[in-house]
């Protein structure tokens, strides 16, 4: 198995679409391959370009913007000017909103150095490795938000409204975030072989307003079998699809009325 760094700018790496990686396999899990395949060629999202530009402003690399100074994007002006900054590859932000990620941002460096975590390793860095499936091999990619590569610790940066420990663990959940555990986890492990074992991954649920707190929550031993098992499943399908090259979708499927509508309506266990 090979992997290796990739000497890439994040524009440069969200423009590479030949290969798998861990936001392909979530969509793959939740919908199906023929999303999946969609999915590498997916359009920014409000959350999205938030999401980017925070990365950038506490990280100190990542996409980079263009602060316009519009109230909104009503305005055919002002979406002139955003449609030409994502030509640019810049990520197009409202000066009022910049001024808001920009205290949040700075506040949340503090929150982590208050925690113990320096951003003093690598940010935005970009790997690629190879999985082996009985289908065949799989090149997957990945950029960690902000890795110690030397004592195989990763840092993953989200930006959530809510950072509350109840409302991540539903959010992880809902959006998989086990499944990009496992994926960075293995990545690293084939980077490092001596890290195996050892790889230390922390998510940083961060909230945007104020007063800007930061959730770091690190993965218990069954969160981290879920991630395992939900991405081998993940890149055996994928290996599967690209060997016969058939990426199906739904699909015919039969349609169930809700127990909880039936039992509304009267109807008894013995009836359902």
């Amino acid at each position: 198995m090979n992997a290796k760094i990739l000497d890439v700018t994040a524009d440069e790496y969200f423009a590479l679409t030949d290969h798998f990686s861990q936001s392909v396999a979530k969509v793959l899990l939740s919908k199906s391959p023929l999303h999946a395949r969609a999915e590498i060629r997916k359009e920014p999202t409000k959350l999205m370009d938030r999401g980017n530009i925070m990365h950038r402003l506490v990280l100190g690399k990542g996409k980079d913007y263009k602060v316009l100074e519009f109230s909104d994007w009503k305005k055919d002006v002002a979406k002139d000017a955003r449609d030409a900054a994502r030509k640019e590859g810049l990520v197009p932000v409202l000066a009022h909103h910049f001024e808001e990620y920009s205290i949040a941002a700075a506040a949340i460096v503090v929150r982590l150095s208050d925690m113990g975590i320096d951003l003093d390793g690598a940010s935005e860095l970009a790997f690629e490795w190879t999985e082996i499936t009985h289908h065949g091999a799989v090149l997957c990619r990945g950029m960690a938000d902000h890795i110690w590569l030397d004592t195989g610790r990763i840092l993953d940066l989200k930006i959530i409204d809510n950072a509350a420990p109840a409302n991540v663990e539903r959010s992880a959940a809902t959006l998989d975030h086990a499944v990009q555990h496992a994926a960075y986890t293995r990545a690293v492990q084939q980077l490092r072989p001596d890290l195996v074992g050892r790889v230390q991954f922390l998510f940083a649920f961060c909230e945007p307003g104020e007063p800007h707190d930061v959730n770091v929550s690190e993965p218990d031993g069954v969160f981290r079998e879920l991630g395992e098992q939900r991405w081998i499943r993940a890149i055996t399908t994928w290996a599967k699809c690209v060997a016969e090259d058939k990426f199906p979708g739904y699909g015919v499927n039969h349609l169930n009325a809700p127990m909880w509508q039936l039992r509304n309506e009267g109807f008894t266990p013995e009836e359902m």
